[in-house]
Parts: structure tokens; C-alpha cells; sequence
């Protein structure tokens, strides 16, 4: 991330501040000591509170290191002691602060011109510093996925999330399976530690006939017209058949009138007639079984865990689906 181009030289500042700090105990003689009226018990604690915030800040641990550093500026307010603060802090990406601590510095009057000197250096590297702070979201469900995007930085994380950003407002994109996904905004605010809190919307399940009023009523009607069309049908196919005894008498008169031209026209009309028949009877069986399975079936049935069989309809905004297991 791009926005962090200055902590390339953080680990030279770091190294340089560690060092510093855990000699400070160091440059106070006993003449100083009893300058600063110490006693023997609060100048150890004092070094105690020094030497702890070079291990701290060797960890990058910068907030516990500050309060150690401050801890020990309460026993002895020295001018070193404030520099480290101050570069704490420049490290730790709280530029604000720095700053404030700098320029707390420059108005002491007990700091000599090479000391003033180097405060003011230090200051002006303040120019590369950019603000961090972190991003804490909390997401239902928990393991979300969220996109960032702000000015400069566009990351996709998982939540929770709790990470360093510039200082700014940003664009959260969740998203999770089985959810709607959303969109939220969140505040990186170095002085507000809150945490944002999104949650998304279960998605609905593609729901069945049996959930959908119109749907179940649609596969209703269309029972009613297969079962209606076949069974019309099937009657049409027995009427004709009812006819073919009459066409026979008739085709045995003729033969004995010697009327071949009518035996002709009375076989071709039978044949047809046949043909007609058996696609009445082929089509009507068809309509019935249709319009059986359409009236009857239950097409929402969960299928039965123990038997392992069971049918299932769902209807959803791209189609409609069947699962049979048996």
C-alpha cells in the first residue's frame, strides 16, 4: 500500500531511537540525580520504565512503549525522554501527536542549540509522515468479506478487521455466501477507537410451489386442463372406435353389391380413422398422466432422510428445477 511509503525508513529510526533510549539511563550522573530530586528507589523505577520501552519499541509495541516513556518523564522530565516520545509516535504513523511533542520541545528553555538542532530535524522528516489509525469492523456473519476502498487504497480483507489506514472516510463492501451483500461507511479517526458493526441480510432459498400462492395455483389449473384435454381425448378415440363396426357392415355390402369404388373410399376412411384413434388414445393417455402428476404429486415434499427418496420443485427467478433421489 502506497500510503505507507515512509515507514521504508522507520526501521533506521527505530533502531537509532532504541538505542538512544536504553542509554538515557546512562547520561544521568548522581550530581543530576540530585538535581532532579530523585531518590535511589525513583531513579530505578526510572530506568526500569526506559529500559522496558526499548523492548516494547523493538517489538513495535509503540503505544505501551509511549506509556512507559511517560511514565518515566513523570519521574525525570528530561529533554531526551520527550525526543523519544515524539519519535515513538512518528513511527507509530501518529504524525499529530509528533508534532505536538516537537513542538512542546522547542518551547523548553533547558535544551541546548545542538539539541534544538536535532528536534528540528526530526520535526521536518514530520513532512513524509502520513496519519495512521485503525479500521475495526465486526461483520455478521463473522467471516465476511470486505472490500476497502478509499482514497489510495483499495484491499480486500476478511473480518473481523483491525488494521492501520490512512485517516480518512472509506467505502466497505460486504459480502458473504448465502447474504445480500451491502455497502457501509466507515470513519478512520485517530481519536475515535470505535468499531463498526455491518450485518447483512439472509438471502432467501428459491421457494417451492408449495410457498408461492400464485405458483401452487398455476400448477393447479394446468393439472385440471391436462387432466380435462385427455380424458376429451380418450372419448374422441372410443367414438371412433364405436364407428368401425358400422364401417365394416358397410364395406361387407359393398363387396356384394360389387361396389369396389366404395370398398375403396370405405378402407381408406378406416384407416384413417385408426390412425386418428391411436394418436387420440396416445395423446389422451399422455394429458391424463400429466395432469395426474400436476393435480397430485406433492412437489414441495422434502425427501425423506430415512428412506432416502423424495421429489422436489423449486421455482426461482431463472427457471424452474426438479430433484428426484431415490
Amino acid at each position: 500500500m502506497s500510503v505507507i511509503k515512509h515507514r521504508g525508513t522507520v526501521a533506521s529510526f527505530r533502531s537509532v531511537a532504541i538505542a538512544a533510549t536504553i542509554s538515557v539511563a546512562a547520561l544521568f550522573s548522581a550530581s543530576q540525580v540530585a538535581a532532579q530530586e530523585v531518590s535511589p528507589e525513583e531513579y530505578e523505577a526510572f530506568e526500569a520504565h526506559v529500559l522496558r520501552s526499548g523492548e516494547l519499541l523493538n517489538q513495535s509495541e509503540f503505544e505501551e512503549a509511549i506509556s512507559e516513556l511517560q511514565a518515566a518523564r513523570e519521574i525525570i522530565d528530561h529533554p531526551r525522554i520527550s525526543i523519544r516520545v515524539a519519535q515513538a509516535y512518528m513511527d507509530w504513523s501518529r504524525c499529530e501527536k509528533a508534532e505536538e511533542e516537537f513542538a512542546h520541545l522547542l518551547g523548553r528553555e533547558d535544551i541546548d542549540d545542538d539539541t534544538r538542532a536535532s528536534i528540528s530535524e526530526s520535526r521536518d522528516a514530520l513532512t513524509d509522515c502520513v496519519t495512521l489509525s485503525p479500521l475495526r469492523v465486526r461483520c455478521h456473519p463473522s467471516t465476511a468479506t470486505v472490500r476497502v476502498r478509499g482514497d489510495g487504497v483499495d484491499e480486500v480483507l476478511t473480518c473481523p478487521i483491525s488494521q492501520d489506514f490512512p485517516v480518512g472516510e472509506y467505502q466497505l463492501h460486504v459480502s458473504a455466501e448465502g447474504y445480500h451483500p451491502g455497502e457501509f461507511t466507515s470513519e478512520v479517526d485517530p481519536d475515535d477507537s470505535s468499531t463498526t458493526a455491518v450485518a447483512l441480510a439472509e438471502a432467501p432459498e428459491p421457494v417451492g410451489p408449495q410457498d408461492d400462492p400464485e405458483a401452487v395455483a398455476m400448477m393447479d389449473y394446468a393439472g385440471y386442463a391436462a387432466l380435462g384435454v385427455g380424458t376429451a381425448m380418450v372419448i374422441g378415440g372410443a367414438l371412433l372406435d364405436s364407428r368401425a363396426g358400422n364401417r365394416a357392415s358397410e364395406i361387407a355390402q359393398a363387396r356384394d353389391a360389387a361396389d369396389w369404388n366404395r370398398v375403396d373410399e370405405l378402407e381408406a376412411a378406416g384407416s384413417s380413422a385408426r390412425n386418428t384413434t391411436l394418436f387420440l388414445y396416445i395423446g389422451g393417455a399422455a394429458f391424463i398422466t400429466t395432469g395426474a402428476i400436476l393435480t397430485f404429486v406433492d412437489f414441495d415434499s422434502t425427501p425423506d432422510e430415512d428412506l432416502g427418496a423424495g421429489l422436489r420443485w423449486q421455482v426461482s427467478p431463472t427457471g424452474v428445477a426438479a430433484h428426484f433421489r431415490w
